[in-house]
């Protein structure tokens, strides 16, 4: 049996009029039998993003609609709740980190503290090892004014952040039925492509732990259904299914030699393998390095424990910015290929930079006017691009939060 068509369901029980918002929502619909786990699903919401960024300037090709650097992209789970005004609070919430390569996240709440506006916010920071990195509960902090830097840890619940995070460090399509470890390594990599991680200063987005928890349907999918048609491809992911013959090596062990977890040793061949996919467009930065990454989030990966508290405040890590003519790094990073470093699609980087110089010359205070949001749905996850020409803010301190 097919589950109800979620907009329309939504409009039923919760609001009667938001059928005129529907253009705004875009919905992938996926049969339970052939899903990969929550990693490919948000894997769809990269490749979306990616399409109607490069095709940003010819409306016969976009799937969805325009996606440009300087947008908003956020990242959630079903099941969730918004507080009133969550979209203009958290643009306001970026700015407060004055780090355009800043990415709020965290374990949400839960919904019985949505809109109450708490005084604590929950801090991820610890993680421990199953076959491979997880996330391991939250802290509390109290009383935050400006959103806190983490030591990297990442949460797929609540990211929000500039869609050049998006394109920049996209959630990796050849990690099929990964649970552990989609957090893990994404929060390193973006570490490495010099975005840097913070606790929300405020719950402005919060989870039905309970509620979907105790649903009996949830734990029926992919169970008694009929043979499934076959999985239409669409376009904006034609090229990562093209490419999925030629990876060897998918899934958690994907993960362990990405980011050098464990005493494995690999073969010549492996290890050619592992720069091959550290290269790729879904491998690791070159702000900084893994090395660093281990000492500032301080975890082992080698020896796969948790090595330092790095719950408290954190220095920023500094690293050499790209020069203005491709200050968001698109260029190099669609510049490689999808599983090594070859060949990728160069972006319009002097777009990106005549926005740039464009939208420094607005205030800061017009960031919450003439917002456009819309929704894409997959699975177990949505995105959300909110276009605002809010004053964008370069990292010009070496500021502790």
């Amino acid at each position: 049996v097919d589950d109800d068509d979620c907009c329309k369901r939504y409009c039923q029980d919760y609001n009667t009029d938001c059928m005129e918002y529907k253009n705004n929502v875009h919905t992938v619909w996926q049969d339970a039998s052939t899903a990969k786990g929550p990693t490919d699903a948000r894997s769809k919401l990269s490749a979306m993003i990616y399409w109607d960024y490069v095709h940003r300037n010819d409306p016969s090709k976009l799937d969805f609609q325009r996606v440009e650097s300087e947008d908003f992209c956020m990242e959630t789970d079903s099941h969730m709740d918004f507080s009133t005004h969550y979209d203009t609070e958290l643009i306001l919430m970026h700015h407060r980190t004055k780090n355009d390569f800043a990415v709020l996240s965290t374990y949400v709440a839960d919904i019985s503290q949505n809109n109450q506006d708490p005084d604590t916010v929950p801090n991820l920071c610890m993680v421990k090892f199953t076959s491979t990195i997880r996330n391991w509960g939250t802290k509390e902090c109290v009383g935050l004014v400006t959103p806190k830097l983490t030591n990297a840890m990442w949460g797929a619940g609540l990211s929000f952040h500039r869609c050049h995070a998006e394109l920049n460090v996209p959630v990796d399509p050849y990690l099929s039925g990964v649970f552990d470890g989609e957090e893990g390594s994404r929060g390193l990599r973006f570490f490495t492509h010099g975005y840097d991680v913070y606790t929300p200063d405020r719950v402005l987005v919060t989870h039905d732990y309970k509620g979907h928890q105790s649903n009996p349907v949830v734990h029926t999918w992919g169970r008694q259904h009929d043979k499934a048609e076959p999985e239409t491809i669409q376009l904006w992911r034609s090229d990562i299914e093209e490419m999925r013959p030629n990876v060897t090596t998918i899934g958690t062990r994907r993960v362990n030699m990405m980011l050098g977890i464990g005493t494995v040793e690999y073969s010549e061949e492996e290890r050619h393998e592992i720069q091959q996919m550290r290269a790729s467009r879904f491998g690791l930065g070159t702000k900084r390095t893994l090395e660093q990454a281990s000492e500032f989030s301080g975890i082992n990966l080698r020896e796969r424990k948790m090595e330092m508290n790095r719950c408290g405040n954190l220095e920023w890590v500094p690293y050499e910015e790209n020069l203005p003519s491709d200050y968001y790094g698109l260029g190099e990073i669609l510049g490689r290929g999808l599983i090594d470093g070859g060949t990728g699609i160069v972006s319009d980087t002097g777009n990106v930079h005549a926005a740039l110089r464009e939208s420094r010359n607005l205030n800061t205070k017009q960031s919450g006017s003439g917002l456009r949001v819309s929704g894409a749905l997959v699975v177990v996850a949505f995105v959300l691009l909110v276009l605002s020409r809010g004053k964008l803010r370069k990292k010009d301190e070496r500021h502790k939060h």
